[in-house]
């Protein structure tokens, strides 16, 4: 009961700040399913797109699997204040979020382009029992509060170009990684296990050494940003 009321309380705060919420959905969103969870961006929380912020205006799309690939939850377009997004939970009937899907998004930004999920990194705030009650995962009437939201958009052509003048060596490791990089400015290290959970999170390597002696063996994802261009590479960890 706790939790449904301060859900309440939130969206009626947001709705009166931020009347975009009326303006009619994405075409490939689900309807209202009657399930449903709260995503907050909340005061001090700017997304960014190449290291400035997010463009006046933008959709930030809550998106979940479908057979066909990602389809609209629920979204909200940036005022360049709070707000929150309301993604729909699967039910019998509905489309929607599974109970502990990962949270992925997409933007679409002022002019119609679209920003897909693997070009956007995002942190949640860990559960305080208080406001942010769950975590990067969708639970039904949950409530789970964006950290940080770093967007990019690139090429083809820089993106291949990314990719290969960066790297992770050795992998498989033991756990200590070095990075090497043509003079690409490396911070906002992310690791994340194949779940999508966030296992560590480092603001600005030192040396461009990543040590990952503490986590278990098995497979992960590193994201972070090069010269404030995302990028991605998967990491074994090994006895």
């Amino acid at each position: 009961m706790k939790q449904v009321f301060t859900k309440i309380i939130i969206l009626l705060l947001f709705s009166i700040f931020n009347f975009s919420a009326l303006i009619a959905q994405p075409t490939d969103c689900v309807p209202n399913s009657g399930s449903d969870a709260t995503i907050i961006f909340g005061q001090g929380v700017v997304p960014t797109l190449n290291g400035n912020p997010l463009p006046t205006g933008a959709y930030i799309v809550a998106v979940f699997n479908t057979s066909n690939g990602l389809k609209c939850a629920g979204y909200n377009q940036w005022q360049n204040m709070p707000m929150s997004i309301s993604p729909k939970g699967a039910t019998t009937g509905f489309e929607g979020y599974a109970s502990g899907e990962t949270y992925k998004f997409r933007i679409m930004l002022p002019g119609g382009d679209l920003i897909q999920n693997d070009k956007i990194t995002v942190a949640f705030k860990s559960p305080d029992g208080i406001i942010c009650l769950n975590g990067n995962a969708f639970v039904a009437d949950g409530i789970s509060c964006i950290q940080s939201f770093t967007a990019v958009m690139t090429s083809s052509s820089e993106d291949l170009e990314k990719e290969n003048i960066l790297s992770l060596s050795p992998n498989p490791t033991t756990g200590l990684i070095q990075i090497s990089s043509e003079n690409q400015k490396i911070t906002a290290l992310e690791i994340y296990n194949l779940d999508g959970k966030l296992m560590h999170l480092i603001p600005e390597p030192k040396d461009n050494i990543l040590d990952l002696t503490h986590l278990a063996p098995g497979s992960y994802i590193v994201k972070g940003l090069a010269n404030n261009y995302a990028f991605s590479k998967k990491v074994v960890i090994i006895n």
